[in-house]
């Protein structure tokens, strides 16, 4: 949002929950225009031609497998139509990596065949199917893991892991592709001002990793010397992944799966030469980005 403050553009925020904007830890200051919930959509009737949308909400894995539905697939299907029926100058999709699932190593580019594994990657692909399948013009953008000041996903769950010695590292090292939330926002904000974005998917990222490099990168932020954790052979860590999706199965919480586990050891790089084509550039190293990010922490 602050990269887009910045621009010539008005900008119309909307959302379902003013309290988690306002308390937000990180120096970017808003407040909602217009406060609506997807399941529940029924606004942005003064919102049409010669406005873009940018569509970021989503329920996140690991939610519900009804309220995926409702949000992800059902809402998105809700703002289509309504921006079909309000002829919009451009539709912005925030899809995801995880479509192409994670049986697929080296570059990932954007016409690598989708495969999700999971159910939130199911739905950010049907977010894709149906916004494609509308007829108006969009834009879709699949970001890696995000970053950046304000974080209080990714770099959290790392950061307080470590913080607890409970960060675990495996034989086969894994590869992190990122972004930051500041590159994200400026390839939307490039993209949606060109023509020959439209109809286009991009891979966006800031800068790719290993596993241990990632993590080595924030300890030293934290100021925390290793190890962070335990580290496990690959296989075994595979066993304890079976068990611990049997153990949810049977209705005990458990974080531990073979999908995180294989997400953590895959080899891979996102491919973001199309996007580069198009002329975005990153501009926030990994470095960097961990930087502002402990900053916007303390």
């Amino acid at each position: 949002m602050e990269m887009i403050e910045a621009s010539d553009h008005e900008l119309v925020v909307m959302g379902r929950d003013l309290d988690r904007v306002e308390t937000r830890p990180t120096t970017i200051k808003c407040e909602l225009d217009l406060t609506a919930d997807l399941s529940k959509f029924d606004v942005l009737d003064d919102y049409g031609r010669g406005w873009t949308w940018i569509h970021v909400a989503a329920a996140i894995a690991g939610a519900p497998p009804a309220i995926l539905n409702l949000v992800n697939v059902k809402g998105t299907e809700k703002l289509v139509n309504k921006a079909k029926e309000l002829q919009i100058e451009r539709f912005i999709l925030v899809s995801s990596i995880t479509i192409y699932g994670t049986q697929y190593e080296g570059q990932l580019v954007e016409d690598t065949q989708p495969h999700p594994e999971y159910l939130y990657g199911q739905t950010k692909l049907e977010q894709e199917d149906i916004l494609i399948g509308s007829g108006i013009p969009y834009t879709i953008v699949r970001p890696p893991y995000i970053g950046g000041p304000g974080d209080r996903n990714f770099t959290e769950e790392i950061a307080k892991r470590i913080e607890r010695g409970k960060l675990p590292s495996f034989s086969r090292e894994g590869h992190i592709t990122y972004v930051d939330a500041r590159d994200l926002s400026r390839a939307m904000i490039h993209l949606s001002q060109l023509d020959e974005a439209v109809g286009q998917i991009y891979n966006i990222i800031s800068g790719h990793t290993t596993y241990s490099q990632f993590s080595q990168m924030l300890a030293d932020r934290l100021d925390i010397s290793p190890p962070f954790g335990p580290r496990y052979p690959y296989r075994v860590a595979m066993v304890l992944g079976l068990i611990g999706e049997l153990a949810t199965k049977l209705g005990i919480k458990t974080r531990i799966s073979r999908y995180r586990i294989r997400t953590m050891c895959r080899q891979f790089v996102l491919d973001s030469s199309k996007a580069e084509k198009a002329g975005f550039t990153p501009q926030y190293t990994i470095s960097q980005s961990l930087d502002d990010w402990v900053l916007s922490r303390t």
